[in-house]
């Protein structure tokens, strides 16, 4: 759950993909170390529609995307899942949030999630 080593590569210039990879495992050892008396799930359709993150608690369910720039977020798989189990909102936790958020997600640093 140490991402310390992957910190040290933010420095040098990584292709995109590593640096999506290093940031959505970022987010998800600082979901496992924060998280009391819930689940964690990932989330994926057999056509390839995905979340990044399903947090359980109780009855509230919360999906979640990470993406290092929120400009790129395309919101059809999220959207899918909000629309299927009848969930309000979605999160998008991103470094760059550029997007407003609107009636179905919310855009945030990591450090503002809350549960």
């Amino acid at each position: 759950y140490d991402t310390g080593i992957a910190h040290m590569l933010w420095l040098k210039t990584l292709p995109k993909t590593v640096l999506g990879n290093m940031f959505e495992t970022s987010v998800f050892s600082e979901l496992v170390k924060n998280l009391k008396n819930a689940e964690l799930f990932h989330w994926r359709t057999q056509d390839k529609k995905e979340v990044d993150f399903i947090i359980k608690q109780g009855n509230k369910i919360l999906p979640i995307e990470a993406k290092v720039s929120s400009g790129n977020f395309k919101a059809s798989s999220i959207n899918y899942f909000l629309e299927k189990y009848k969930i309000k909102k979605g999160f998008c936790v991103s470094l760059d949030i550029t997007r407003k958020s609107d009636e179905n997600m919310d855009f945030k640093y990591p450090w503002e999630l809350s549960f």
